[in-house]
């Protein structure tokens, strides 16, 4: 009997690796009603480096062509790689779909949708204009597809007159958005301003562009643009900025915020709204807390000479200046304590202690560098830890109590006994646990969870060869099916050593240490938290311009420093607890890169006193296995030598102290190799031993030697020459001091 899986919990287990949850995908790929399984298979296969040749031919076999069949793979990853930084992915294999069909309209019209193409985008058109599809055409240009003038933008004259022509034949049916870009562009104001007229929202480029040469009116202006657009057209002119706000305000009542109209009338001097706003939301919003808010609302009762709200001021002098700083350090004791006070008279039920914000001040006070070094620091340290402790163990109850009325009336599914187990642990009902996962088991195959679960509930016990027992079925069957954990690791490794008849050979100790290391590495991935928002997926690196720089940039590796080789002297501590009892290797190696695009320090300090070069990489996110990357934390150092018995791994390769916190520091890391080669993917082309990145462009420091610039011209050549067509290019820049701010630099181009 074929099983049924929700193809978001299939899409689920592909992205986070479960692959036992996939196995019965061997069994039903081929024969399956669901025309994804297919799909989801190959990616199966191809992210465990599977061969793969079967399948692309039952699918070339399924859809009749092969471009066809790779129009199929890439419909698939869109599916399963839907985020912005891995959307690389499905373009990988639509380009692979066009290379082998140029005339597969289909396959450039979601290349389009998914890389924002616009070539690909006048390709599918074309194509089927030419045979008269104008169904199709009208299809795609209504979907619900965002458009992005930006990206038709620099499409030729000719181009645009081709546009027009297909968009005005009376058999195609469109919304006239990319209508009025054609008028635009070719400068036909008449007819664009027709069409602006009827159209609800215009892009602001457009509007921008018109109302500037006093072709349309402010009113028009305004009404065709979303409100918080208005800025950019009014800027400068607070009033009218606010008088736009309010009225949309009134057409929608949750934004803007009332945050937002206190600001702008703030700015715009209508001191008489925002006491209104207030107290408005204060009324309407009993959880309310926007500090800026507040501080306007008093500034605003300063301006119109009124008495000021005690409570508020009251509120906002506890930060006063006055004391002297023991006093300021008690004081921050005191809110301290005040904060703690408010969560233990709290109860919310399935609330998550670290998003409630008393909790987060305490936190933030308590990592304060002077109460670091306050004698009651160890206190404090200690009550915040026992309130952590007695919120969960109320929250980890009221779960179990949950889980237990619905395991009471049979209505539990595979994630609900695993919670049950879970919270079971925490609340210490080990026995309890343990007959439900026996009894689990007599419906359910085991699971490698499922044994480790048995395990720490005998560990807690204190009995030690059970425990052992469940932690070495859970490691043979986690080998079975090469889904490997560094947890089930360390627990079969640990119970192992605390049992004086259990002796593992070295040659095993050592597999499983070096094994535990790999997978801990691994779950240091790729998120869109590692970049500045600004600067999706790009990181920098600051260096000399050396025989080794230039080797890997040629031959496209990051090189991996060990610890003598770094600059800070205590860069990779010798932690005591990193030894044999922790399985941490103390040989890992690190690349440094940054997201401080401009820092004079760092061209200093690592550019060969700004005679370097800044290069900026790319990166899609995929990273080989036994290679991780994460971004730095910075702490006191004091915290940090209170804290080194925890965190082990994260104290000791993802902390430095906060003097280095400007460089705003992400590092690659291993202790499997001295370098990683970086590749940029092209799908279904790809080598997993390698980090999908590729180097975006090469920045001169402003001392730069000027008998060098011949050779990092030849380079960045050398390197764009071996790009494919659809690949970006490497930009080369230069550092130059700015006129007007000589402690500051810019960069210029040097070859676009």
């Amino acid at each position: 009997m074929m099983e049924n899986f929700n193809d978001k919990d299939i899409i689920e287990w592909i992205n986070n690796k479960q692959y036992s949850n996939l196995v019965f995908l061997n069994d039903q790929w081929l024969d399956s009603d669901n025309k994804w399984y297919l799909g989801f298979y190959y990616f199966f296969q191809l992210q465990r480096g599977r061969n793969t040749k079967a399948i692309i031919k039952e699918v070339v076999l399924r859809y009749g062509d092969n471009s066809s069949a790779y129009l199929y793979l890439a419909q698939t990853a869109k599916k399963i790689y839907n985020s912005f930084y891995n959307n690389h992915i499905p373009i990988g294999f639509c380009r692979e779909a066009v290379k082998m069909n140029p005339s597969n309209s289909e396959a450039h019209w979601i290349l389009y949708t998914i890389s924002r193409d616009v070539n690909s985008f006048i390709k599918a058109i074309e194509l089927e204009y030419r045979i008269e599809n104008y169904e199709q055409i009208s299809a795609w240009l209504n979907e619900h597809y965002r458009h992005h003038y930006n990206d038709f933008s620099r499409l030729t004259h000719e181009t645009w007159f081709f546009l027009r022509s297909i968009l005005q034949n009376s058999k195609i049916e469109t919304n006239n958005e990319i209508l009025i870009w054609a008028f635009f562009n070719l400068d036909e104001v008449e007819s664009c301003l027709r069409l602006v007229d009827d159209s609800k929202h215009v892009d602001f480029e457009i509007i921008k562009t018109y109302y500037d040469n006093n072709l349309i009116n402010k009113k028009l202006a305004i009404e065709k643009l979303y409100y918080w657009e208005i800025d950019k057209l009014l800027e400068g002119d607070d009033k009218n900025i606010y008088i736009e706000y309010v009225k949309e305000a009134k057409k929608n009542k949750s934004n803007p915020t009332h945050a937002v109209l206190i600001q702008k009338a703030f700015k715009a001097k209508v001191y008489e709204d925002i006491e209104h706003y207030y107290k408005e939301v204060k009324k309407s919003d009993s959880f309310f807390i926007h500090r800026s808010s507040g501080l306007y609302f008093l500034l605003a009762q300063l301006e119109l000479g009124q008495t000021l709200d005690e409570n508020e001021v009251d509120f906002f002098h506890r930060n006063f200046d006055s004391l002297d700083d023991e006093s300021k350090l008690l004081y921050q004791v005191l809110k301290f304590k005040l904060n703690l006070q408010k969560v233990k008279e709290t109860t919310i039920e399935g609330f998550f202690l670290e998003n409630f914000a008393p909790y987060q001040a305490a936190q933030k006070i308590i990592n304060q560098p002077k109460i670091i070094e306050h004698y009651l620091y160890d206190s404090l340290k200690e009550e915040l830890y026992q309130l952590k402790v007695n919120w969960y163990s109320e929250y980890n109850k009221r779960q179990l109590d949950g889980l237990k009325t619905k395991l009471l009336n049979v209505d539990m599914t595979d994630d609900d006994f695993q919670y049950l187990h879970h919270f079971g642990i925490e609340c210490h009902e080990y026995n309890f646990v343990i007959k439900s996962v026996v009894e689990y088991h007599q419906h359910t195959a085991p699971s490698i969870s499922s044994y480790n679960c048995i395990g720490v509930c005998y560990e807690r016990k204190g009995d030690i060869e059970m425990a052992f027992k469940y932690y070495n079925l859970a490691l043979k069957l986690m080998q079975s099916q090469q889904e490997f954990n560094y947890i089930i690791i360390s627990n079969y490794i640990y119970a192992a050593k605390r049992l004086p008849q259990i002796k593992l050979p070295d040659d095993e100790l050592h597999k499983l240490c070096n094994l535990f290391n790999i997978e801990l590495t691994n779950q240091f991935t790729w998120d869109i938290f590692l970049t500045r928002p600004t600067r999706h997926n790009c990181l920098f690196k600051y260096t000399s311009f050396s025989m080794n720089t230039i080797d890997s940039l040629l031959n496209k590796y990051f090189y991996l420093a060990e610890k003598e080789q770094l600059n800070d002297p205590i860069e990779l501590p010798d932690i005591e607890t990193v030894d044999d009892d922790t399985l941490i290797a103390s040989n890992y190696r690190l690349c440094s890169l940054t997201n401080n695009n401009n820092s004079m320090l760092m061209w200093s300090h690592y550019a060969q006193e700004h005679q370097g070069i800044m290069i900026e990489y790319w990166f899609g996110g995929e990273f080989p296995s036994g290679v991780g990357i994460g971004k730095v934390s910075y702490s006191d150092g004091l915290k940090r030598s209170k804290e080194k018995a925890f965190y082990t791994f994260n104290q000791y390769l993802l902390t430095k102290n906060s003097d280095w916190e400007y460089e705003d520091e992400v590092r690659i890391f291993s202790n499997q190799t001295d370098k990683v080669n970086f590749e940029l993917f092209d799908y279904p082309n790809i080598n997993i031993n390698n980090i999908n990145a590729c180097v975006s462009s090469i920045t001169l420091g402003y001392k730069f030697p000027f008998d060098k610039r011949e050779l990092i011209f030849n380079i960045v050549s050398m390197i764009n020459s071996n790009r494919k067509e659809y690949e970006p290019l490497v930009k080369l820049r230069e550092a130059y001091i700015d006129d007007e701010n000589k402690f500051s630099l810019k960069y210029r181009d040097l070859l676009d």
